[in-house]
C-alpha cells in the first residue's frame, strides 16, 4: 500500500541554522578518524553543530564532549541507528557520513553552499544532507538491514526532490554491491535480499531483468528470489510507485546531475562525478537511457552529460 506523503515547503523558512552530523559505527574506539573529520568539517562551516554517533556499545547515551553525543542501539541495523539519531537531533539540517570514506574539508564548502540555498531538496553526495524535518515528515528510516537508503530516498524524492553533487562512489545506493556482498552468511544474505526487494519494490520481472543484464550467476539469483518470497511475509511493505523504487531514485539523481542542479551550490569548485559498480551500470543502462553515457573508467563526469 502506498504511503501518502504531503509535501511541505520548507525552503522559505529562515531561522538560526544548526547542524546535526550523524555516523553509524561499530565502536567508538575504532572510529576516531571519522569523528575527527566530522569535527573538522563542522568547525569549518562556522555553524553551531552537534555530532551524533550511533554505536552498538552496551552503554546508555553518553556525552564525550559538549558537541559529541554517543547513541547506543541494540541491533546491528544501520537504519535503527539513523532513525534514533534523527529523533534525537536538535539541528535544523542533518548530514549523514559514511565511516568508510575519508572526507576532506571540501565537504565543509559543499555543506555551507547547500545550506545557503535554503532548499527542502535532499543533497545527494558522499554525504546525504537534508532539512531534519524533511526526513521526519516522510517517516524516517525504516528498520531494514539492506537498501534502507533506497527506501528513504524513494519517499523523500517523491515529495521534495534532490540536488545531486556526487564526488565519487554512491556506496549506499549501489544495488550491484548490495546483491553481490559476500561478507554475510547465507542466511544473512537471504534476509538482506528480503529487505532489499522491499526497499526497492522489486517485482519478479525486475529481478529477472536484473539477472539478465548483470549476467547473474544462478546461486545469486536464487538468493535474490528467495528474499523476494520472504518479503511477502515481512511486516514492512514497500513504498510503491509505477516503476521500482531503485530506478525511480537513480533516475531522479541522474536527471538532477544532467540538469546541473549542482551549479546552485557555488561554494565548491570540485567537479562532480558518479562512480558505480559495473554490475549496477549494466542494469541501469538496460532500463534507462539516462544511464548509458559514462566514461571508460565507469564514471559520469560533467563533460559527458
Amino acid at each position: 500500500m502506498r504511503r501518502t506523503v504531503y509535501a511541505v515547503r520548507l525552503d522559505t523558512v529562515r531561522y538560526e541554522r544548526k547542524l546535526s552530523l550523524i555516523a553509524t559505527v561499530d565502536s567508538i574506539e575504532s572510529s576516531h578518524g571519522i569523528i575527527n573529520s566530522m569535527i573538522d568539517i563542522a568547525e569549518e562551516t562556522g555553524y553551531p553543530y552537534e555530532i551524533l554517533i550511533s554505536t552498538r556499545a552496551p552503554d546508555d547515551e553518553n556525552y564525550y564532549y559538549d558537541e559529541i553525543r554517543v547513541i547506543s542501539r541494540n541491533t546491528r541495523k544501520r537504519s535503527d541507528g539513523l532513525a534514533r539519531a534523527i529523533k534525537l537531533a536538535t539541528g535544523n539540517y542533518t548530514f549523514v557520513f559514511d565511516p568508510s570514506i575519508s572526507y576532506s574539508l571540501t565537504y565543509a564548502d559543499l555543506i555551507y553552499g547547500y545550506i545557503n540555498i535554503g532548499t527542502s531538496e535532499i543533497l545527494l553526495s558522499n554525504i546525504m544532507g537534508f532539512q531534519t524535518e524533511v526526513v521526519k515528515n516522510v517517516g524516517n528510516w525504516r528498520p531494514l538491514i539492506c537498501g534502507e537508503d533506497i527506501d528513504l530516498m524513494a519517499r523523500a524524492l517523491d515529495s521534495y526532490g534532490v540536488i545531486a553533487y556526487p564526488l565519487g562512489s554512491l556506496t549506499t545506493l549501489d544495488i550491484g554491491q548490495m546483491i553481490y556482498d559476500k561478507s554475510r552468511s547465507m542466511i544473512e544474505r537471504i534476509i538482506a535480499m528480503r529487505d532489499l526487494t522491499t526497499a526497492a519494490n522489486l517485482k519478479y520481472n525486475d529481478i529477472s531483468e536484473m539477472a539478465s543484464s548483470m549476467d547473474m550467476d544462478f546461486a545469486t539469483y536464487e538468493i535474490l528470489m528467495t528474499g523476494k518470497l520472504l518479503s511477502y511475509i515481512s511486516r514492512l511493505r514497500p513504498y510503491e510507485k509505477n516503476t521500482n523504487n531503485y530506478i525511480f531514485v537513480m533516475n531522479r539523481i541522474i536527471e538532477s546531475y544532467i540538469s546541473q542542479d549542482y551549479r546552485r551550490i557555488d561554494t565548491i569548485t570540485e567537479m562532480p562525478r558518479i562512480e558505480i559498480s559495473s554490475s549496477t551500470r549494466k542494469y541501469l543502462s538496460s532500463v534507462s537511457d539516462l544511464w548509458t553515457m559514462q566514461d571508460s573508467d565507469n564514471k559520469y563526469p560533467r563533460e559527458s552529460v
